[in-house]
């Protein structure tokens, strides 16, 4: 069985990291592109958190030699042709996605709002459509105050749809411009609002679809 880790340039070799299971990793090539993968006994891997956070590292090794593309956890293919044929099917996006990522991290940031989100729960329908649209202006005013500052940091974005939680979104930034990030966060948190950012992470959110 063969399991995917990452999608890399084709001259990248594969991280001195260990696999699942310590499995050695090796490189599938194929034109401009390889893979990143380990082989293994016909098994189904359970997402628990030891092989999540072994599959994670491989793919932060990976980015230490180049871009790199996430691919999901659990992916697997019977057989070496048959994960070549699906890199080859996708080749030109994921050539362009390896060019779009380079040298680049992705943020999260979360926005917690200072008071409870106006309630939908109404015994009416226009007392119902009322506070959902009341609470859909109070998210976005948030957002305004608190997320759009952050994009001009960034080379791309992806905001989750508000929560009770607060709000939620994705930055793919600049190596170059992690710590100015990482001071506009501050900058916004000195102003008064509730936000939490995390990371560097892979760009796992800006993967579109993965091998």
């Amino acid at each position: 069985m063969i399991y995917l880790y990452a999608v890399v340039e084709r001259r990248a070799g594969p991280p001195a990291a260990a696999g699942l299971e310590d499995a050695p990793l090796e490189a599938l090539r194929l034109d401009r592109l390889a893979v990143i993968c380990s082989r293994h006994a016909e098994k189904v891997f359970a997402p628990q958190a030891e092989a999540l956070w072994r599959h994670d590292r491989v793919v932060e090794e990976a980015m230490r030699g180049g871009p790199a593309l996430p691919v999901r956890f659990g992916t697997t293919f019977d057989e070496e042709r048959r994960a070549l044929a699906a890199l080859a099917a996708q080749a030109p996006r994921l050539a362009r996605r390896l060019h779009e990522v380079r040298g680049c991290v992705e943020l999260a940031v979360r926005v917690e709002p200072s008071s409870p989100w106006p309630t939908v729960a109404a015994r009416t329908g226009i007392g119902y459509l009322g506070a959902k649209l009341e609470r859909r202006r109070a998210a976005r005013s948030l957002a305004e105050q608190a997320l759009s500052p952050l994009d001009a940091l960034a080379v791309a974005s992806r905001r989750l749809a508000p929560s009770a939680a607060g709000l939620r979104a994705s930055y793919l930034v600049p190596s170059a411009r992690v710590e100015r990030f990482a001071d506009a966060v501050r900058g916004l948190c000195d102003r008064g609002l509730r936000v939490s950012c995390t990371g560097p992470w892979p760009p796992y959110s800006f993967v579109e679809d993965e091998v």
